[in-house]
Formats: structure tokens, sequence, C-alpha cells
């Protein structure tokens, strides 16, 4: 059985569980899932290649989510984003306030 991918995914998250389980449930509905374990990384990857939809922690050691996307769209990548997280509640507010 051949699969024919649709959209690609990327997605961005520095704990490989998640990572991977993520791109384990995209492939499973027909997506081409690349999976990095970094915002640099991510940079790379959409430097790389063209991707319709992007997933990103926004919690992660060295380039968290929300520097990653505000570097996307500097470098004018205006890919459509969904972020997650399993911070706090007072965690996304105060990172929604450094927007």
């Amino acid at each position: 059985m051949t699969h024919t991918f649709s959209l690609k995914a990327l997605i961005v998250d520095d704990e490989d569980l998640v990572r991977n389980a993520v791109a384990m449930v995209l492939r499973r509905n027909q997506f081409e899932a690349t999976a990095v374990p970094s915002g640099e990384k991510g940079l790379e990857a959409c430097k790389e290649n063209a991707f319709d939809i992007i997933l990103t922690d926004l919690f992660m050691p060295q380039m968290d989510g929300v520097e990653f996307i505000q570097a996307l769209r500097a470098d004018g990548i205006t890919t459509p984003i969904i972020t997650f997280t399993g911070g706090h509640a007072s965690d996304i507010k105060i990172c929604q306030m450094r927007q």
C-alpha cells in the first residue's frame, strides 16, 4: 500500500515522547511529518522546506516557542502555527505578554 501525503507538517518539541507521538498521529492522518527537537532545528527545517502547518511547543530550552515564531515571522515565513505546552496557565499568560 502506498501513501499519498497531502500536507507537510513540522513538529517542534524538545521532548522526544511528545514530538514522536504527534508525528505518528499526523502520519496516520496522511500528513508528511518532520519532527525536530528545538527551535533552532525548526528554523533550519523551514529554510530547507516549505510546510503547510507548524506545531510547536512553547516552552523549550535555548529558543522557546515564542522566539521560534518571532524568528519565523522575521524571516517572512507565514505558515500557520499551532502552539502547545505542558506548562501551567500562568506560564502561558507570561508568554503571551512578551508579544
